[in-house]
């Protein structure tokens, strides 16, 4: 598995394995409603357009991507997924520290993410404490999430 830059050329791949893992990994803690707005609000074409305001890295895995994380260029934690059948084999942790260790070489001491009720746990294991329980809002979507963060380090 390698982690490297995102590409506009990923911007399918990605779409896809982002739907799929909301629709595969989320579906456990949020209502099929929920999760048919969140899935249907990615694209490929909202992935490139990304491009030129966030930092964002794919895991690929023999030729496949399998994970992206990425975080807005003012240090805005963005996101973190990876597709379903590589959940525990170390791509969110590789994509988590690519990004923490770009995110430090860019100056930001810190990272806030907005951690779904799924990825809660795994972000506490990461280093990332609670602050609170919140609402993350967009139009017709609301979610039940945590207010996360860490101070960063160099390693």
């Amino acid at each position: 598995m390698i982690i490297r830059k995102f590409r506009a050329s990923d911007a399918v791949a990605v779409a896809r394995m982002h739907r799929g893992t909301i629709r595969k990994i989320n579906s456990k803690d949020y209502s099929k409603k929920q999760i048919e707005v969140w899935s249907g609000r990615t694209n490929a074409k909202k992935f490139r357009g990304s491009m030129k305001s966030h930092i964002q890295f794919v895991a690929v895995d023999k030729g496949r991507i399998i994970g992206l994380g990425g975080f807005r260029k003012d240090g805005k934690f963005n996101s973190l997924y990876v597709h379903h059948k590589y959940i525990g084999k170390g791509a969110g942790k590789r994509l988590l520290s690519k990004m923490e260790r770009e995110a430090l070489k860019m100056g930001f001491k810190k990272f806030t993410v907005n951690s779904s009720l799924t990825a809660k746990n795994f972000y506490q294991s990461q280093g990332y404490r609670v602050i609170r329980k919140t609402l993350f809002k967009r139009p017709q979507l609301i979610l039940e999430v945590y207010k996360m963060e860490k101070k960063l380090r160099s390693k």
